[in-house]
């Protein structure tokens, strides 16, 4: 097999293997002056804020969010659920996290 055979059937292979391993990630994360807006749709967009004024007027209207609340598209309508004890005696949170 020729070198640069070798090579592509290597990438191939790399690539094959990478993406399950990324979708396995931390997941996604918000650093301050960032905003994530959640569409009705379920699309999630991130972005930075640079007025200071904008995001304070923003965290004046909003409420903090706590641990353990998820987030779940259903139906084509987004809901937000808190987190609670299933009848199997796990956390939901802890019980969609080990979800495969």
């Amino acid at each position: 097999m020729s070198f640069i055979k070798s090579t592509m059937l290597a990438l191939a292979a790399a690539t094959a293997l990478a993406g399950p391993a990324l979708a396995q990630g931390e997941g996604m994360s918000l650093r301050d002056t960032q905003v994530m807006v959640v569409m009705t749709d379920g699309r999630m967009m991130t972005r930075a804020v640079t007025d200071r004024a904008a995001l304070d007027a923003m965290v004046q209207k909003g409420k903090q969010v706590t641990a353990g609340q998820i987030l779940v598209m259903s139906g084509g309508k987004l809901y937000l659920v808190e987190d609670y004890r299933m009848p199997n005696g796990k956390m939901a949170s802890d019980m969609m996290m080990s979800a495969q």
